[in-house]
């Protein structure tokens, strides 16, 4: 998806009632772009997107407000009951008067539309990328409908949603049923990984590494999940792990309720597939022999419906080769519930968090071994220099960073350590050496190793 990217977080710590910034890419050009769509002549139209948790109510409120606005959640309800709460939030908002029977969303902004021809109206859908299971064809509905009624309308409609599989569905290709109608778009996304150093650096002494990856991986850089975290003020592994689990926990069971709703009826087959893969199943045949069935089908949609997991080949590899691949979660703070909550729900039921704490903290070091890799990749991609960062790996040698562009001849590669005792140089020429004749890839390559004081 292409467009005007806007990269905007807000954290509210409650405990010093002051909003934490961390500024991202011409943030303040693109939220004037925003209010300056909001205040023309005639109708707009922006797609603000951003994973569930990420801070994109926040900067929608912050850009409207006092400005008039009409807020539509789509899904949760039938299409009848929706189209209730729809008309009675327009009412309330733009008054009683008129004809407000409508039986479709692009019938009731038909409406809108007519209303607000001479004063701003801001029309907001959540989860927009459902709007098709309840009404069959309104996208291309809407779409008609804003071209005929742009020009004679000064609604300002947004269209907010998750799925960017879904959403490039209906915005990216000239098949698409809204293609080339946006006039702008807006991703919110998560901190990144360099900024937990930052986060957790609040007493002025030095992040301890451990931590910083523990509290990006609880988080996945979330504002939503990063201000209850750095509210408790917790700033070591102990602390983090006291903080999550616990009976009052704001992190537990936010994701069994959004992936129950996600998945409906095959919730147990897709919550299984994910909890084997955070288990450390990577590849299809681990996942079988993990949950004696076949997941071929849960898997591609998994990866390319949902978009929870990602498949990944040995960099260089052919896109067609399938021996070698492997699956992972998509989002590091949901392998990290899968890993440590889903899969002690008995305890979690039961109340026994310090038993669940003392089980988590058994195998964390272990399993931060395989954060740190993923924290590194992270770190690399939010470098404008790396176009592609993955791994690479053969029976024989692998290898924990890839990290190229296309238009630069140049190649890193790195092993990850949890500290430089466990590096052995000769081995790791052997394996660079490997890499080179394996992938012909040897111009232009820096092989180093990074560690956790690295982090």
């Amino acid at each position: 998806m292409h467009g005007i990217i806007l990269f905007y977080t807000f954290v509210y710590s409650k405990n010093r009632k002051i909003m934490e910034y961390f500024p991202r890419i011409a943030e303040e050009r693109e939220i004037s772009r925003l209010l300056w769509l909001s205040r023309q002549q005639n109708g707009r139209i922006a797609l603000v997107y951003g994973r569930p948790g990420s801070g994109r109510t926040s900067v929608i409120r912050k850009v409207l407000e006092g400005a008039r606005s009409v807020t539509f959640h789509v899904g949760g309800k039938t299409a009848g009951l929706q189209m209730q709460d729809f008309i009675r939030e327009a009412r309330s908002i733009l008054g009683p008067e008129g004809d407000w029977n409508a039986a479709t969303p692009s019938a009731l902004l038909e409406r809108i539309a007519l209303k607000s021809k001479d004063d701003t109206v801001t029309v907001i859908f959540e989860n927009y990328e459902s709007l098709g299971q309840y009404w069959k064809d309104e996208y291309s509905a809407i779409d008609a409908l804003w071209k005929q009624m742009s020009r004679k309308t000064r609604m300002f409609l947004i269209l907010c949603g998750s799925s960017v599989p879904e959403l490039e569905r209906i915005f990216s290709t000239p098949s698409s049923p809204m293609y080339n109608v946006l006039d702008s778009m807006v991703l919110i996304p998560p901190f990144k990984a360099q900024d937990f150093k930052q986060l957790l650096n609040r007493s002025g002494k030095e992040a301890d590494p451990s931590a910083v990856l523990l509290a990006w991986a609880m988080t996945g850089g979330l504002a939503s999940l990063v201000s209850p975290l750095v509210d408790s003020g917790a700033e070591d592994v102990p602390s983090m792990l006291e903080t999550y689990f616990s009976p009052d926990s704001p992190f537990i069971c936010g994701p069994e309720s959004f992936l129950t709703g996600l998945f409906g009826r095959d919730r147990d087959v897709y919550m299984s597939v994910l909890q084997a893969i955070a288990c450390g199943c990577s590849s299809q045949k681990e996942i079988e022999s993990f949950l004696g069935m076949n997941v071929g089908g849960h898997l591609f949609k998994l990866e390319t419906v949902y978009d929870l997991v990602v498949k990944e080949r040995p960099a260089f590899a052919r896109p067609d080769s399938r021996g070698a691949v492997r699956f992972s979660i998509k989002d590091i703070d949901l392998e990290f519930w899968f890993r440590f909550v889903h899969s002690n729900m008995s305890l979690v039921s039961g109340g026994d968090f310090r038993r669940l704490r003392e089980r988590v903290a058994e195998g964390l070091e272990d399993w931060l071994d395989y954060v740190q890799v993923r924290y590194f990749r992270r770190k690399l991609t939010e470098e404008a220099d790396w176009q592609h960062v993955v791994g690479w790996w053969n029976p024989k040698a692998s290898m924990d960073i890839v990290a190229w562009s296309d238009s630069k001849k140049r190649i890193f590669v790195a092993k990850s350590y949890r500290d430089p005792s466990g590096f052995d140089p000769d081995r790791f020429r052997a394996e660079v050496n490997s890499f080179k004749i394996i992938t012909g890839k040897a111009g232009g390559l820096q092989a180093s190793y990074l560690t956790r004081k690295d982090v």
